[in-house]
């Protein structure tokens, strides 16, 4: 054979090689835009549903994006809730997106840098026996199995999504609404959620974004509003790193502003918060927060919220309580048969009306003061009948709830009825018996 059939044979046989990888990679390709991924569905809703021992479903098409970072994407996800619970499904999502990079799955890990959930929705409900619906009754998991691969999300977008929470004994039933913050360097407005605002978070800074909150309900039967901002659950990961909250809740005619750092986000310890508060009736904080207080006039107060073990502390507060300046610090212990409430607390200019909700007179206030209806009318009752002790009952059964120590040092005091310059007092309050001792007053001459 010649030289150049030899070339020619050669030639020949590179060449069908060639139109054997491209029919190859044609048949792959071909086969990867015809396969049906919906073919997972069913696997996947039948290990779901085997797991919680709820209906898993995936009502929409299942999609995947092939890549060095493969994106799954998957619409119509729905887990259906408890047989008692209020609404038929727990959780629902209206598209799921995310995104999982291989080579770190080689190293047993895997590692998402963009997990997208657009309009979903999670039900937490508890029912009267004590119950609630996160309980689940799937598969017992095996305490002696080894753990399994660990998981990383880099960013979490949340777009239109809805968190309710009911609580019938509590007569509680909040909706929150919550997105993904958009950084203001991305060119939309903060909070405006486009379809691109996963692309708008990744502009921003490489720490996960943070979300922003929105909602209203019924909290203890009283009308509840919140608005706020807190960081991404996913800096919950990071324990060395605190986790910021600025949040405004309304309940009734109470306002409250939080804002500071977790230092230890999930067991709410060690905690030190901006704390305002104001109202227009100390005693309203029972109905909301269990403390028992007296009666008083619109108040305004702001200081630092901790929390250590059983103790709920608002330490170095001042504010305003009528007419009178208040300051001081305060306590409740919860951990207690009976809470322990207590207070060491000052004021510079006291007007002793402020005060009669702890001697058990009505909650008076000035006409002119945002009060409500009750206190103007006990303001305009002490304007006719001026005494100095009142005429209402005591209400035992809060007397009891709660023990109490209380000092108050008053330097200078206006009163209409009882000639007093100034006051200091030690109240104490143990299983409904109230103490005054001692009760030192600075009478006019």
């Amino acid at each position: 054979m010649t030289s150049h059939a030899l070339r020619a044979s050669s030639h020949a046989r590179i060449g069908h090689r060639h139109i054997v990888l491209i029919a190859i990679l044609v048949a792959l390709v071909a086969l990867w835009w015809a396969f049906d991924w919906n073919w997972f569905k069913h696997p996947i809703e039948r290990r779901v549903s085997a797991a919680t021992g709820r209906t898993f479903v995936i009502d929409g098409d299942l999609h995947v994006r092939l890549g060095l970072v493969p994106v799954i994407r998957a619409e119509g996800l729905r887990l259906s809730n408890a047989q008692w619970a209020s609404d038929p499904d727990m959780a629902r999502v209206g598209k799921l997106e995310v995104g999982i990079r291989l080579l770190p799955l080689l190293h047993g890990s895997i590692d998402i840098p963009m997990l997208r959930l657009d309009r979903p929705f999670l039900s937490l409900e508890r029912n009267d026996a004590g119950e609630g619906n996160w309980e689940f009754d799937g598969e017992k998991k095996d305490e002696s199995a080894s753990p399994g691969r660990p998981w990383r999300i880099d960013q979490l977008v949340i777009a239109g999504g809805e968190l309710r929470a009911h609580e019938p004994k509590l007569r509680t039933d909040l909706r929150l609404e919550i997105n993904t913050a958009i950084p203001e360097n991305a060119g939309a407005p903060e909070g405006k959620n486009a379809p691109g605002a996963d692309e708008a978070v990744a502009q921003g800074k490489n720490s996960p974004a943070p979300l922003l909150l929105k909602g209203e309900g019924r909290y203890r039967d009283g009308a509840f509003q919140l608005s706020g901002r807190v960081d991404s659950p996913l800096e919950l990961r990071d324990k060395e790193k605190p986790y910021h909250i600025d949040v405004r809740a309304t309940a009734g005619a109470t306002h409250a502003h939080v804002r500071g750092d977790l230092a230890t986000q999930t067991q709410l310890e060690d905690i030190d918060l901006f704390f305002a508060l104001s109202g227009q009736n100390l005693a309203d904080l029972h109905k909301l927060l269990g403390i028992v207080l007296p009666d008083s006039p619109p108040y305004s107060l702001a200081g630092e919220l901790g929390h250590k073990g059983s103790v709920w502390s608002y330490s170095k507060f001042s504010g305003t309580v009528g007419d009178s300046d208040l300051r001081g610090d305060v306590s409740v212990d919860i951990g207690r048969k009976r809470w322990l409430f207590r207070g060491d607390l000052a004021s510079k200019e006291l007007k002793l009306d402020d005060l009669s909700g702890f001697i058990g007179a009505g909650p008076g206030a000035k006409k002119d003061a945002g009060a409500s209806a009750q206190q103007r009318h006990e303001a305009e009752r002490r304007e006719r009948d001026p005494r100095a002790l009142p005429h209402h009952e005591y209400d035992l059964a809060k007397l009891r709830s709660m023990d109490a120590d209380v000092k108050l040092d008053a330097a200078h005091i206006t009163a209409d009825a009882v000639p007093v310059q100034a006051m200091n007092v030690h109240l104490r309050l143990e299983d409904g018996l109230l103490r005054l001792d001692p009760l030192d007053m600075k009478v006019a001459a």
